[in-house]
């Protein structure tokens, strides 16, 4: 009967570990065949222990991220901006309240107009 009951909860984990694999990765974002992605969003400034910058995507309010690669005081608290990246899976943050987008590309946009020349880190 243990054999049994060991061999259901191992099923149970690998069908878990399946289902959850992709959860970190958001949806709602434009990927380009690169794998990059495309987000545009509003600067936020965070007062949450180990966050300091997050950008709130246009697209779902709820989804937000943590750019990595330039300096949090390239960012100013409400400007829009448009960040091409990626999602690397080498890097981790203690700041909870998004997900980590390598910047590869950022502009920053005003009524969906490019204002200044590219940044690219």
């Amino acid at each position: 009967m243990s054999k049994i009951l060991a061999f259901v909860f191992i099923v149970a984990g690998f069908g878990i570990i399946l289902t959850y694999q992709n959860c970190g990765q958001p949806n709602n974002v434009n990927k380009t065949p690169q794998g990059s992605v495309t987000i545009t969003g509003t600067v936020e400034k965070s007062t949450l222990d180990g966050c300091n910058t997050l950008i709130v995507s246009d697209e779902d309010p709820n989804s937000k991220f943590i750019p990595f690669g330039v300096s949090s005081d390239t960012f100013k608290n409400g400007e829009r901006v448009k960040i091409q990246g990626s999602f690397p899976n080498d890097v981790y943050s203690t700041c909870m309240a998004g997900v980590i987008l390598r910047v590869e590309k950022l502009e920053k946009v005003q009524n969906n107009v490019q204002m200044s020349q590219p940044f690219i880190p």
